[in-house]
């Protein structure tokens, strides 16, 4: 095994090793860090805003993209 292949090998190793710790961690305080992205959408964090307020972007979304095109 070559000098890079340990050092490839080690990096993965810690990496992992930190997931396990990271997991450790949310499990323990019952806290979610965010470090699972999957199933994650765009839309997901347009809840925050309040439903009106995403009606009108959406209404107004048309409007852009005739302006982003004008202005290309």
């Amino acid at each position: 095994m070559t000098n890079y292949e340990r050092i490839i090998k080690a990096f993965g190793m810690t990496n992992m090793l930190l997931e396990a710790d990271l997991d450790l961690v949310e499990q323990k305080f019952g806290i979610d860090l965010g470090r699972n992205r999957e199933g994650h959408r765009p839309d997901d964090f347009r809840i925050q805003f309040d439903a009106s307020v995403r009606i009108e972007a959406a209404e107004m979304a048309s409007h852009y993209e005739v302006f982003y095109c004008l202005e290309k």
